[in-house]
């Protein structure tokens, strides 16, 4: 007698996929890169500033350690699942430089990028069903990596009023039962806010005596304009409910080469290594010694270039207020402006029609949450001042048609 789980002749029985996979929305970046492609095969003069990418070039020590990584066997095998302890004490050193108190052998782990990072802290500190809270305008792939655990993402938006600055006043209101976690990101991708190490203090204090964890991403903490750089692990008690993630992705100008970390308490470091062991097992080796080579000799590398990027973000606010129809915030660190279009109600529609009539790029502000609607997301890392007013021309040309 044929089984009753068995299919019918001829029927193909299609493949299981989760609910909380298939409610995961991938942004459509690779659409709007299409439609830019398109226009760059026609000879078109295409502004690209949608994809977060640094402008300047990688350290040359940087990548003098990978070549010579290649010729040394010991780099083509793993490493520990927390990385190379050289690594691990080179960047407890550059982060002490910025008031950080951290113990390189048990409260750090190596991860391939700060996305996997920001993946192995919620895997390993989020139940299904927890609610996670995300300061809004949030970092898009967060909110995946939130759905993809089963957890239920939670938005806080911040006004643009106060800079897109979050506050815990931004963040009680949306507290419930189910609160399990609270995600900041500073300086923000994608507002550029930078948040006060006074009102950190305020939010992980206040989640601390609720048994909520704070997760901080400092992937962009070399990039900061008004102010010095401050790590969470520098804060008073971080230990007891501080998650930070970090990457070298972009201080170093090194997007492809995958390499970031995430640090905590031992207790949890310990817990999140059966995920990296199942995840990735380790980061890739070569690069783990390319960016110890950095971080000793050079770990302010990112400094070299704040100048040339702050004169960029001048220009770039300065000529994008000085359009009808637009409002730009100033941001205080990264390399993002988050710029509003007066009567914008579907920003990614505008995206689209921005790439197709005036061919600039730009990341359409509804991909960063309910908050982020209406506006555009900018990138200035990689571009030069004159593109950048060149781009700003050309959105005026937009909103006039």
């Amino acid at each position: 007698m044929p089984s009753l789980l068995a299919p019918g002749p001829g029927r193909i029985v299609p493949m299981r996929i989760p609910e909380r996979v298939r409610a995961i929305e991938l942004p459509q970046f690779d659409l709007l890169n299409d439609i830019a492609d398109r226009w760059t095969a026609r000879g078109a003069d295409v502004i690209r500033l949608g994809q977060a990418l640094p402008g300047f070039d990688p350290p040359p020590m940087a990548v003098a350690a990978l070549r010579a990584s290649l010729d040394d066997r010991s780099s083509h095998t793993y490493s520990s699942d927390a990385g190379i302890p050289e690594l691990r004490h080179a960047l407890a050193a550059s982060l002490r430089a910025l008031g950080a108190d951290l113990d390189p052998d048990n409260e750090i782990i190596i991860s391939a990028g700060g996305n996997q990072a920001f993946q192995l802290a919620v895997t390993t500190l989020i139940d299904p069903g927890d609610e996670v809270i995300l300061v809004s305008p949030y970092f898009l792939n967060h909110e995946m990596a939130v759905r993809s655990v089963g957890a239920v993402p939670v938005e806080a938006p911040v006004p643009a009023t106060r800079g897109f600055v979050p506050s815990w006043a931004d963040i009680e209101p949306h507290l419930t039962p189910k609160t399990a976690a609270v995600v900041v990101v500073s300086p923000s991708n994608p507002t550029g806010a930078v948040i006060g190490g006074s009102e950190l203090t305020r939010i992980t204090s206040e989640c601390a005596v609720r048994n909520i964890v704070v997760c901080v991403d400092e992937t962009y903490l070399r990039f900061c304009y008004d102010s010095p750089p401050a790590t969470a692990v520098g804060l008073p008690n971080w230990r007891d409910n501080v998650v930070v993630i970090g990457s070298f992705s972009k201080a170093f100008a090194i997007t492809g080469w995958r390499c970031g970390y995430l640090l905590a308490r031992p207790a949890a470091v310990a817990e999140a290594m059966k995920i990296q062991d199942c995840m990735v097992i380790c980061a890739p080796v070569p690069v783990q010694r390319a960016v110890t080579a950095v971080l000793e000799r050079e770990p302010d590398y990112p400094q070299r270039w704040l100048p040339e990027l702050r004169e960029r973000r001048d220009v770039l606010v300065g000529a994008l207020n000085a359009v009808h129809g637009v409002t730009a915030v100033r941001p205080a660190g990264g390399f993002f402006v988050m710029a509003r279009l007066d009567g914008v109600t579907d920003s990614r529609a505008s995206a689209e029609e921005l790439i197709n009539q005036q061919q600039v790029v730009t990341i359409p502000g509804r991909f960063f949450g309910k908050a982020g609607e209406g506006y555009l997301r900018i990138s200035y890392g990689a571009a030069t001042p004159d593109r950048l007013e060149e781009a700003c021309r050309r959105i005026e040309a937009y909103l006039s048609d």
